[in-house]
């Protein structure tokens, strides 16, 4: 699964901001230095940023996908190894269990108890003997 791509509202907030302010002057500079041109620089390098980290991401998804393949390429070939080696010495061999293989021999099978009585009915005393 990949990760989601990140957003912020600060970029969609600040340009609307940034159109009503420029409505009252296109180069307003406040007390402190902020103004038009800080605001649209602040803005721009989160962009940048974002479109920077959102690369990244996806450049994470593609290395996580292609680990991925990998992983199931190896798994196949393991699981080829260990039948391979199953059908040379047999599964009940040394070979096989050396190999990663859990022999015939060592697996434990449950065993099957026998049901309980589904009579649960008390036995009836005899009419004849209660005489």
């Amino acid at each position: 699964m990949s990760k989601a791509k990140r957003e912020s509202k600060y970029v969609s907030r600040a340009d609307r901001r940034l159109l009503g302010i420029k409505t009252i002057d296109s180069h307003l500079v406040l007390d402190g230095g902020v103004g038009v041109k800080s605001l649209t620089e602040a803005r721009n390098k989160l962009e940048a940023d974002l479109g920077a980290y959102n690369t990244l991401l996806t450049k994470a998804d593609v290395a996580l996908d292609a680990v991925r393949a990998s992983e199931r390429k190896g798994q196949d070939q393991l699981e080829r190894v260990l039948a391979g080696i199953a059908a040379k010495y047999g599964r009940n061999s040394e070979e096989y269990k050396k190999a990663g293989g859990k022999r015939r021999s060592e697996i434990k099978h449950p065993r099957r108890t026998a049901p309980a009585s589904t009579d649960a009915r008390p036995s009836r005393p005899d009419a004849r003997a209660a005489g």
